[in-house]
């Protein structure tokens, strides 16, 4: 084997290990982004149906502060009332 033969083999693997230990080193950190990406994703999720759910009961107050309709309904549907005049009658499930 000439000099420049193995002056090109040495580069040659050079390079191959600094690459291959940039991999080994930078892999967890790959993984570890990836992980943190896909939790992140979820957190989302998560946040907007919370949000959806905040809107949703945010309406139902505001509808039992302001529509009296809506306060008369509840009081029919859960308390089982009626107008002093109506019989209500309960339908067992």
């Amino acid at each position: 084997m000439n000099k420049e033969t193995s002056t090109t083999l040495f580069w040659v693997l050079l390079i191959t290990g600094v690459t291959a230990a940039i991999a080994f080193f930078l892999y967890p950190l790959y993984q570890n982004r990836k992980a943190k990406l896909a939790e992140l994703e979820m957190r989302k999720t998560a946040l907007i149906q919370k949000e959806q759910k905040h809107k949703d009961i945010s309406d139902k107050v505001s509808a039992l502060q302001d529509d009296p309709l809506a306060v008369e309904r509840i009081a029919r549907e859960k308390f089982k009332k009626g107008n002093p005049d109506e019989t209500v009658i309960i339908y067992e499930k």
